[in-house]
């Protein structure tokens, strides 16, 4: 810098030929006309090798009898103050976009719960057993127990959606959650909220370290709820030991559940499509949702197994 013109090194969007005195540099000038005794100023300075980066000007003007005599400058680079001013605002920008998504999310899962509340209405409504139990005022506390049963049940729902969004605040991706260690939680509150004893049915979850976006892992989230739900309901009714068999694997480019109980079997005569069972008929409008496809296999004991692609 020694023996340079300041001009040299403030590169200005003026021409050079303009750049001849200080008074005509863009940064000086200010102190110069305004009189200024301290300012500062983000200019482009050019350095050793002509490469020029941002910086910051902080000028100090000397007088003599009024009259500016001579100004003291200092450089400070200040690329890395720069980068980190943009991380900054590219962060806030991810942050806003976030919180949209959060509450797009917040939107569609009170949708969801606002629809199976009315899924479970209409179901009550047309309940036979309770219409018979509400004509007979001696069949009141059963009338009492059915609706308890019913309530229970849309907490457990309701429980499966509030799991996936504890799963997501726990995880550093805040867009997809591991499918494996939500049926861990899922299923072990299933168990706690029906009072399931361990040592009478088995629990075994093999699944693949798969990672699933909200709306995926909400479907099947209450796709496992409503068939381990029957499972621990109706499975076990002969006998007091069994096993419930959940499987999630990735097979030829699509992806593979399977939930399995070694109980009683399904009956042969009802067909699990066209049912009155509320739990099954969330299971295949979910499996729709997903355009996925669902199975039974009624040999020792009852299998669902439901293929369908991820959803991009």
């Amino acid at each position: 810098m020694l023996g340079k013109n300041v001009t040299e090194i403030i590169k200005c969007q003026c021409h050079p030929y303009e750049l001849q005195t200080i008074k005509n540099c863009p940064v000086l000038s200010k102190i110069l006309i305004a009189g200024d005794y301290y300012r500062t100023e983000e200019i482009s300075f050019a350095g050793k090798d002509g490469a020029v980066f941002p910086a910051q000007c902080i000028c100090t003007s000397i007088k003599e009898e009024g009259e500016i005599e001579s100004i003291i400058m200092a450089f400070q680079d200040i690329t890395e103050h720069k980068r980190m001013d943009e991380q900054i605002k590219t962060s806030l920008k991810e942050k806003e976009m976030l919180l949209k998504e959060i509450h797009h999310r917040v939107k569609n899962n009170l949708q969801i719960i606002s629809s199976l509340f009315n899924l479970q209405s209409a179901y009550l409504r047309n309940n036979r057993q309770v219409i018979d139990a509400l004509s007979n005022s001696r069949d009141r506390l059963n009338v009492m127990s059915i609706i308890i049963d019913i309530l229970s049940d849309s907490q457990n729902r309701i429980r499966s959606i509030a799991i996936v969004h504890e799963k997501l605040y726990k995880s550093e991706d805040l867009s997809r959650i591991n499918f494996a260690e939500y049926i861990k939680d899922l299923t072990d509150n299933l168990f706690r909220s029906y009072r399931v004893n361990s040592d009478a049915i088995a629990l075994t979850i093999k699944a693949e370290d798969i990672y699933f976006d909200v709306d995926t892992a909400i479907s099947l989230g209450l796709i496992i709820n409503e068939l381990v739900l029957n499972s621990i309901k109706y499975g076990f009714t002969d006998r007091r030991n069994g096993e419930i068999m959940i499987s999630l694997q990735h097979e030829n480019g699509r992806y593979v559940l399977t939930v399995r109980d070694n109980g009683v079997g399904f009956p042969e005569g009802v067909d699990f499509r066209n049912t009155e069972s509320l739990g099954l008929q969330l299971v295949n409008t979910l499996t729709e949702q997903l355009n996925g496809k669902i199975e039974i296999e009624r040999k020792n004991g009852t299998e669902f197994r439901i293929t369908f692609e991820k959803k991009i």
